[in-house]
């Protein structure tokens, strides 16, 4: 019988046979599956583009009032179990489960951060509207659009800004009855005041 030589050990038969290409191919693929159906799951991340980058460097937007918000990059560390023996029998039910999984995760990371930083945003700009535990209503999505400045159309129709909130925040929104007959004159009052203020900066442009 023949002797086994020092090659032929498990642990050098392991390593021989260790195809990382496969590992690191099995990786990207779980992160764009991630990726991709964190976008799908969130109307607002569906809007704002990806761009690639080796390095996140800290953004700070200065607003007019010369207060500096500041962001810093968001670090997400995603568990991701995975049974090798499903893998290798091809039964995916696991992985799509898991990537599923990861992906909730990833948004009940990110998308707080994400929230904040826009709140602050608003706050240093002065268009945030402070509820101050208030339920929300027609007359407090009112007093909300008052801080924001309108652009109206060649018609003179507002183009209503996008809405981006939580989904807390548009299951309330969707819940909320018809607006009143009062509810309806002081939104439409409004809408008129911004539709004088638009055409009083338009015509401000022209003259300078």
């Amino acid at each position: 019988m023949a002797s086994e030589g020092p090659d032929s050990s498990p642990s050098i038969a392991a390593r021989l046979f260790d195809l990382p290409e496969y590992d690191w191919a099995f990786a990207r693929f779980v992160k764009k599956a991630i990726d991709e159906l964190m976008i799908r799951k969130s109307p607002l991340l569906s809007r704002i583009k990806a761009v690639p980058s080796s390095s996140i460097p800290i953004s700070r937007n200065t607003m007019p009032s010369g207060e500096v918000v500041e962001n810093r990059p968001i670090i997400m560390a995603l568990p991701f179990p995975v049974d090798f023996g499903d893998a290798v029998a091809g039964v995916l039910a696991t992985i799509t489960a898991n990537i599923d999984i990861a992906a909730e995760e990833g948004l009940k990371t990110l998308m707080p951060q994400i929230y904040d930083y826009m709140g602050r945003l608003c706050r240093a700009a002065g268009t945030a509207t402070d509820a101050k535990g208030e339920k929300l209503s027609h007359e407090l999505i009112l007093r909300s659009f008052e801080n924001v400045e309108l652009n109206f159309d060649e018609n003179g129709q507002p183009e209503m800004p996008t809405l981006f909130t939580s989904p807390a925040v548009m299951d309330a929104i969707k819940a909320l009855p018809p607006p009143t007959e009062e509810e309806t004159r002081a939104w439409n009052a409004m809408i008129d005041r911004k539709r004088k203020e638009f055409n009083d900066r338009r015509r401000r442009r022209q003259l300078s």
